[in-house]
């Protein structure tokens, strides 16, 4: 993937009443969806999480309520960045990549985790060789420089993180997408951090969609005929909020689907 790097300004997470302008950060390339998009034919429930952003206390607890659950879980991006707990970031992602690889042991489907924004920095701040304006404008944003040598050895499991996930009539997502765009013709950088107009118009997809990114007003989950806002701003209001989903109709099978319901 290609990406490019622009001059960073500060961007601390914003309530859900956002402008629909704001200047572009550093981001995915703005290329086709296409070969992005993760599916299933799954007929175990789905429980999506928020973003995480570090909060390792409540991760864990969160995923005490699905131990033996036989669920599979979407993690819907930004699970690094802002920590309010010492190596929160490491300790979430260790966390996550030892449910990724034995899910059965916590009595699990399956584990996906998609691309946020923060993920999506990280990588462009790898990138460089030295320093520079991608590294500073992931630091601006929350990273913490002491998390780059754990992403230095896993820098190929942040890269294949997809940016979609479809289940049924839900299309999992970090920010949103662009209204009145056909799914395979998102921008990769819309699916990681569009806020208007997607929040204030209808998207026009056969989906609910089920994102995060964007902090709800009350920190309670938002949800809306179209899509669901999981943001509850874990690391600002101690809220770390999930869903369970009913599925309803199968999907194709594809990148990132279950193993075993291919």
């Amino acid at each position: 993937m290609t990406t490019r790097t622009a001059k960073c300004r500060a961007a601390p997470a914003r309530a859900q009443r956002a402008p629909a302008n704001r200047s572009r950060r550093a981001t995915a390339a703005a290329t086709p969806l296409a070969a992005s998009i993760a599916t299933a034919a799954s007929p175990v429930p789905v429980v999506a999480i928020g973003d995480v952003h570090g909060c390792a206390e409540l991760l864990e607890r969160e995923l005490e309520k699905h131990q033996g659950s036989g669920a599979e879980l979407i993690l819907l991006g930004d699970l690094i960045d802002r920590a309010p707990q010492p190596d929160g970031d490491r300790l979430v992602l260790e966390r996550i990549r030892a449910l990724q690889q034995h899910p059965d042991s916590w009595g699990l489907a399956g584990v996906t985790v998609l691309r946020g924004n923060h993920e999506q920095m990280l990588l462009d701040a790898l990138a460089e060789a030295i320093p520079g304006p991608a590294t500073e404008c992931w630091e601006c944003n929350g990273g913490d420089p002491n998390l780059l040598p754990f992403a230095r050895k896993h820098i190929e499991w942040f890269a294949t993180l997809p940016f979609t996930a479809i289940r049924g009539s839900y299309l999992f997502v970090h920010a949103g997408v662009r209204p009145g765009i056909p799914l395979k013709e998102q921008r990769d950088e819309d699916l990681i951090w569009i806020r208007n107009p997607f929040l204030s118009r209808p998207h026009g997809l056969p989906y609910t969609v089920v994102h995060g990114h964007t902090i709800t007003r009350n920190h309670q989950i938002d949800r809306r005929p179209q899509r669901i806002n999981l943001d509850t701003g874990a690391f600002r209001s101690g809220t770390l909020s999930s869903i369970t989903l009913p599925i309803a109709q199968p999907a194709l099978c594809g990148p990132g689907a279950l193993r075993s319901a291919c």
